[in-house]
């Protein structure tokens, strides 16, 4: 009835017009029983959880559920859920086993370091575990600690100095959790893990000033926060990822890597050991991010060509394959290094040794008459 009513009501409707709709077109439904179903088919509704015992099992809200109908716009407004406008959203269940919902799509949260106030004791030892593995764990304090979840991006900023701006990013890699306070008085704190794949040194490197950061993206957004861990605002993320990116490629090595890695294969009575090549998922979204997602080649886009579910499909073609350091890590610029490419061509890419180049493949797709 709620699917039908929304669809008919024009994809957009207050709980009272929703209502309306249905005891006009059905006898016998209580209007408090629709309020209940409305909340319990709204992805985004916080008590949603508490209503319908069918919409509570452990799921994204991109598995096709029938419970998964509507999007809080605002109070009595919701319009009908579209998870490529309104994101993907999660039901979940916390430590202690309770239900409780966010959003799935990872968000981005600003922590900051004030030397004034404690030492980053460890800041040389972090970066030096960066340059020989590519990442460092570290865990931070973080004011969002209901919001924040693994996956979310994570910029690291210097506040209270007089060189302001962030200095280094990764992923949290961890729910939050409490810790004592760095000042010992005995205080818990919530704090997440974080995974850096960049950290520069502040007292030796250049670092992307606060005010590079309001006159190029933002002068809305907190670059300097009282408290660690606040979240960014969803209008800058992606312009934020564009300027580290372009600064580190402009101002500072790019600390991206490719590293061998050893798994087991197992197969029936057969055990293989093999090297297998990890690819920094950093250097591909900064790929990603700068050539976009149509291939190189053939220039297909697979949302175009397929609608929804080809958003964000491709594959990533390192111009100088992975293997042939063999065993030694290696920088990547991932705007220099990598290209977006459809699976069709990537494949037809490593038809030779060593792969074709991309003009190689064009000037076959298209040979001269």
């Amino acid at each position: 009835m709620i699917s039908d009513a929304i669809i008919n009501l024009g994809n957009k409707a207050s709980y009272t017009e929703i209502k309306d709709y249905i005891n006009t077109n059905w006898e016998d439904v209580k209007r408090d029983s629709i309020t209940t179903e409305i909340i319990a088919v709204t992805v985004n509704h916080p008590s949603r959880i508490y209503y319908e015992t069918e919409t509570r099992p452990a799921r994204l809200t991109n598995s096709n559920s029938n419970y998964d109908i509507l999007f809080k716009t605002d109070r009595g407004q919701v319009e009908k859920y579209e998870p490529s406008r309104h994101g993907i959203w999660e039901i979940y269940q916390n430590s202690i086993g309770e239900y409780k919902m966010r959003e799935s799509t990872p968000s981005s949260f600003l922590f900051c370091w004030n030397p004034k106030n404690w030492p980053f004791d460890k800041l040389e030892e972090k970066i030096d575990e960066i340059n020989k593995t590519g990442k460092a764990r570290t865990k931070w304090s973080v004011a969002g600690h209901k919001k924040i979840k693994p996956g979310d991006r994570a910029f690291l900023a210097l506040v209270g100095s007089k060189h302001r701006g962030i200095f280094a990013s990764g992923y949290v890699i961890s729910e939050s959790f409490l810790s004592p306070h760095w000042s010992e008085n005995g205080k818990l704190v919530p704090r997440v893990l974080i995974e850096f794949e960049i950290i520069l040194n502040p007292n030796t490197q250049k670092i992307l000033e606060v005010q590079s950061l309001k006159n190029t993206i933002s002068s809305f957004q907190n670059w300097s926060p009282q408290s660690s861990g606040i979240e960014i605002r969803s209008d800058v993320r992606e312009k934020l990822e564009l300027a580290w990116l372009e600064f580190l490629a402009t101002e500072n090595p790019i600390e991206l890597y490719s590293q061998p890695a050893q798994i087991f294969i197992e197969g029936g009575n057969t055990q293989i050991l093999q090297t297998v090549y990890e690819r920094s998922k950093s250097a591909r979204e900064a790929c990603l991010k700068h050539h976009g997602y149509s291939c190189a080649v053939c220039k297909l886009d697979f949302k175009t060509k397929y609608g929804i579910i080809g958003e964000n499909f491709i594959h990533v073609h390192h111009l100088t394959p992975v293997h042939v350091n063999g065993s030694e890590q290696r920088r990547i610029n991932p705007i220099a290094d990598l290209v977006p490419v459809c699976p069709n061509c990537h494949a037809m890419l490593h038809k030779n040794t060593p792969p074709f180049t991309i003009d190689d493949l064009k000037a076959r797709m298209n040979p001269a008459p």
